[in-house]
């Protein structure tokens, strides 16, 4: 409502009311007169109410007015004849202005209060949604900073390392740029009232905030300016709150990285050595020997080093496929093959090391093909079967077992030893973690059962250990029975 027709309402409505009590008068009589200032007070108190200060002035001038015109003798007149008469019109007069002026800031108190319930209440909401929000600069974000502030849009902008300034969220219209400065530091209004800029203050400038209203709604007030700089200070604390939390992740991500470098790195030096040092004996053997070596000692001279070359070949592979489970990067080659033929395939590639261990295969006939990359497969069980033969005493037997779950194939590898205790089995799936050897001494990487359960789980499957009721340790893992399967050209027989 503008000014000019609260006026025009406040004269209309003591004209009314004062019209409204002459007629009344003409029935009740003269006892009337007495009550009808009362009632113009009451009037003029409800006008300040609802229309504000100036009205409500407006209102006790013609009130006091009709009062001396309409219920003073003589009536119809503007003339007082009794002294009592003046005293009770200029009475009534300050009563009214004193009166519309109380209720007004009365009025104007509960509406600023109102006000400051709602603003409070905007930005608690709009806190809320920065604290639960990664990048709290959005377009939902705008959208809030625009009805808080009863604004047509608003654009947010962050500033780059040139210097320029980028737009990252808006609302409504566009806000126009013009005087937009990504230097700058205080807040500035156009000369039109309704478009406001306001810098993004953290640790440093971190952007601005532009706010603009319709030509029909207010010009941006010093209240209004107040609360605009106090929606950028959140907005600015979100996005130093997003960007501390960034550098601290990058941060951690970069402490761990150096930690299993520097945990790689001691592996590797350690479980290389040995390989090498072999190769290296055994090459020296031979080339000193010369022809005085017997055929015998230059043949198992020949084995060493094809055996230690293997083994130095595992290493490197295993440390490759970890890097690649580590970087998300393992590719898995889906194929239909037979659970028991990749288990057969993994214990006799085992050979001799599994020779000690008497070896039992509970894998029922009737068990359908599996969608999984054959390769990796194999390695999971020659994992499993390796670590079952290396820390287990000698002539104790283990056991491959597999079954239907659900649409799960749940395969299983046991042995006979000592289990683990509680604290070292929730662990032994860390990387470069090791087990105390029943044989002696911790043996290994540490990365075989990391690698396998990487595998397991590329394939969407779970891997996990738990100790046997009877003795021993028991590492299953399941595969998922539906998929995508796309063998490998050259390979489809292997499921047959």
């Amino acid at each position: 409502m503008n000014a000019l027709l609260k006026y025009v309402l406040a004269s209309v409505a003591v004209l009314l009311v004062s019209l409204a009590l002459v007629g009344l008068r003409a029935y009740v009589g003269p006892d009337l007169s007495p009550s009808a200032p009362l009632l113009l007070l009451l009037a003029v108190f409800l006008l300040a109410i609802q229309l504000g200060i100036g009205p409500a002035l407006l209102a006790a001038l013609l009130a006091g007015l009709c009062y001396d015109f309409f219920f003073l003798l003589p009536y119809y007149t503007f003339t007082i004849a009794r002294i009592e008469d003046a005293s009770a019109f200029a009475v009534f007069f300050i009563v009214a202005v004193i009166a519309s002026r109380l209720a007004a800031q009365v009025e104007g108190r509960a509406r600023d209060a109102e006000e400051r319930v709602r603003e409070t209440s905007a930005l608690n909401q709009l806190s809320r949604m920065l604290l639960e929000r990664a990048d709290p600069f959005d377009d939902e974000a705008a959208r809030q900073v625009a009805v808080i502030l009863v604004a047509q849009s608003a654009s947010l902008y962050l500033t780059e390392s040139s210097g320029d300034l980028r737009q990252v969220a808006s609302f409504g219209p566009a806000t126009p740029l013009v005087g937009l400065d990504s230097g700058q530091r205080e807040v500035s209004v156009d000369a039109s009232g309704r478009v406001a800029v306001v810098p993004l203050l953290a640790s440093g400038l971190l952007g601005s905030l532009t706010v603009q209203r319709e030509r029909a709604q207010p010009a941006f007030s010093g209240n209004d300016l107040r609360l605009v700089t106090t929606v950028a200070g959140l907005l600015a604390g979100g996005r130093l709150r997003e960007q501390l939390a960034s550098e601290a992740q990058e941060a951690a991500l970069l402490r761990e990285a150096d930690a299993v470098k520097s945990s790689l790195l001691a592996a590797a030096s350690h479980e290389l050595r040995t390989p090498l040092a072999a190769i290296k004996g055994s090459a020296s053997s031979l080339l000193a020997g010369g022809t005085a070596m017997s055929k015998a000692d230059e043949r198992e001279l020949l084995e060493a080093i094809d055996s230690e070359a293997d083994r130095l070949s595992r290493l490197v592979n295993n440390l490759l496929d970890l890097s690649r489970v580590e970087a998300g990067a393992l590719h898995v080659e889906s194929g239909l093959y037979s659970i028991a033929e990749v288990v057969n395939a993994a214990a006799t590639g085992l050979g001799e090391r599994l020779a000690a261990h008497p070896l039992t295969l509970d894998l029922p006939a009737d068990l359908p093909l599996v969608p999984l990359d054959y390769v990796l497969i194999q390695q999971v069980i020659s994992n499993l079967l390796d670590n079952a033969a290396r820390y287990t005493p000698a002539g104790t037997p283990i056991t491959v077992a597999a079954r239907l779950e659900s649409d799960d194939l749940l395969v299983s590898v046991e042995d006979a030893g000592p289990g683990l205790p509680a604290e070292e089995l929730a662990h032994i799936f860390d990387r470069f973690y090791r087990v105390q050897s029943s044989k002696g001494g911790r043996q290994g990487m540490g990365i075989g059962l990391t690698l396998a359960r990487g595998f397991v789980e590329a394939h969407d499957g779970r891997m996990w250990a738990s100790n046997r009721p009877g003795g021993g340790l028991r590492v299953s893992f399941s595969l998922p029975l539906v998929g995508d399967p796309s063998p490998p050209e050259g390979e489809a027989g292997k499921g047959a």
